[in-house]
């Protein structure tokens, strides 16, 4: 018996009911692919009598990847850049063959076939979803070139029909999805059973049926008053302009104000770094604190949105020289009361705070998000070996992270040595002056109060910096520390994805709650009461 996600006789008896695209209809077209907002390729597919075929192309940092599929029946091939992966379905086993290596894996029905960057291939989700069918094993077989299992358990979600407009006109789609071993969601849109969106929320990737460009959702009601009032502002630092958003409470200044700086990368206003780092905490946190009576400003770091200049260009000293120059913006804001300006940095921000705060005493306080109390070149080890320790990660990934560690050890004595260039596409300059720093001796010079929050699973800066940027400060003589450890909280302050039944794949950048309600009781305490 032949089989396609079902064997071919369930799959077709459960799906006449649903009004499949399968059968003697042709359903074909184009989906045209995005990753953080920009287009990058396209995929042309067929899907038809139990067969799924496409042909699609992505550039992606200057990298052209061309890749064809199909699936039919019990067979399926995969070409990517002169590489095929063939597989064969049969007896409870996938049964694969790249190249030399032959390899067999078992599988339960039903399954799915969903393949990295294949996109017409969740129309089996939506179809499954239909008819009310939940568990599946999903099989991916590029992860047998990746030297992993591709079979997984997945999750098959049935949402509510959401009304959308496209090309002023309104249309009712139906949303599914698939959660796969657990962790990542992929969220499906579909209209009259074909699918014409696929949203990879995590990734910041999606794929858009070319009918469809430019959809947009249709909002029942209003949604809720805004809280407070937001100027825009062009702030000039040195040869460079910023730009940002300034969100002022309701009533009459002059207000307290916190200042939100980010950690390394370049990351806009919301705080994000779009599509790998998308959890708009700055501008959720905007809303949060101007509704207790504070006013914030966040801002695009140089280079990013409509700030100019060179994000990767720039020095440590720049980025401090920035936030110099938005204090001083602050101060001689009519609305802002320059004897309560706090600075929130989160990770290479909280490098950045305490150097602002130690030489401003009029500064009011200061919050250190995931803070460093190493410099950056101790950092950058202590990550590669704790994470090539952890049992949560493959083989795979902990063979790359093995190689990685002679290449970063090269870029630091490269960097050391004052070299400009190295293995490693780095701002020498910038890592030159992260390796001088000593950010326990910085926050020793800190006389404000001081909140420090770190999440319990943070990878990249591991929890126990937070307790050494503490001691720094009771060691110098200020007691006015308060130190918070959130469990099952990451680097980014989002929920730990696993073992964890508080986590929600289909929301992967939720923040964890409890760092709103921490910073707004500080800022209570610090500036309000």
């Amino acid at each position: 018996m032949k089989r396609f996600a079902l064997s071919v006789v369930l799959l077709m008896a459960l799906l006449a009911a649903a009004g499949s695209v399968y059968g003697s209809e042709v359903y074909e077209g184009k989906f045209v692919v995005y990753l953080g907002g920009q287009e990058v390729g396209s995929e042309e597919f067929t899907i038809s009598d139990g067969r799924i075929a496409t042909s699609g192309s992505l550039t992606v940092m200057g990298q052209t990847v061309q890749l064809s599929s199909e699936l039919k029946g019990d067979s399926y091939v995969l070409s990517q850049m002169g590489i095929s992966i063939r597989g064969a379905f049969g007896d409870g086993l996938f049964k694969a063959e790249a190249g030399p290596v032959q390899l067999s894996y078992e599988v339960t029905e039903p399954y799915v076939v969903l393949d990295n960057n294949v996109f017409a291939q969740y129309q089996q989700v939506v179809d499954l979803a239909a008819v009310g069918v939940q568990d599946v094993a999903i099989v991916s077989p590029i992860l047998v070139l990746m030297s992993q299992n591709p079979v997984m358990p997945g999750k098959i979600i049935q949402g509510a029909s959401s009304l959308y407009q496209v090309s002023g006109e309104n249309v009712l789609l139906d949303e599914s999805g698939i959660i796969f071993d657990g962790a990542l969601y992929v969220k499906l849109l579909s209209h009259d059973g074909r699918l014409v969106v696929v949203d990879v929320p995590a990734q910041g990737a999606q794929a858009v049926h070319q009918d469809y460009v430019g959809l947009t959702p249709v909002l029942a009601g209003n949604a809720g008053e805004q809280v407070g009032r937001s100027e825009e502002f062009m702030v000039p630092s040195g040869d460079v302009t910023l730009a940002g958003t300034l969100t002022l409470p309701d009533g009459d200044g002059p207000f307290p104000v916190i200042l939100l700086n980010s950690g390394s990368g370049p990351q806009d206003r919301d705080g994000n770094t779009p599509p790998e780092f998308m959890t708009d905490m700055f501008k959720l946190m905007a809303e949060y604190f101007s509704g207790l009576g504070v006013a914030v400003l966040r801002y695009d770091e140089r280079g990013v949105g409509e700030s100019t200049g060179d994000y990767n260009a720039a020095s440590l000293q720049d980025l401090v020289d920035d936030v110099r120059a938005l204090v001083k913006y602050l101060k001689n804001h009519p609305q802002i009361d320059e004897q309560r300006i706090v600075i929130l940095g989160h990770s290479e921000g909280a490098v950045i705070a305490p150097i602002i705060a130690a030489e401003d005493r009029e500064l009011a306080g200061v919050v250190l998000l995931a803070g460093p109390s190493t410099p950056l070149d101790e950092i950058m080890i202590e990550q590669l070996e704790y994470q090539a320790s952890l049992d949560i990660i493959s083989e795979a990934e902990r063979q790359v992270l093995d190689s990685l560690r002679p290449m970063v050890e090269q870029l630091i004595d490269d960097a050391a040595a004052g070299k400009d260039e190295s293995v490693l596409p780095y701002n020498m300059e910038w890592l030159r002056q992260h390796m001088a720093h000593d950010p326990r001796e910085a926050v020793g010079r800190v006389e404000q109060p001081v909140l420090i929050i770190h999440g319990e699973d943070d990878v990249k800066v591991l929890p126990y910096h937070a307790l050494a940027l503490a001691e720094a400060l009771r060691e110098a003589g200020n007691d006015n520390v308060e130190v918070h450890m959130l469990p099952k909280t990451t680097h980014y302050f989002t929920l730990f994805p696993i073992d964890n039944p508080a986590y929600d794949a289909t929301n992967p950048w939720k923040l964890e709650p409890s760092l709103f309600e921490l910073i707004g009781n500080w800022l209570r305490a610090t500036v309000l009461d």
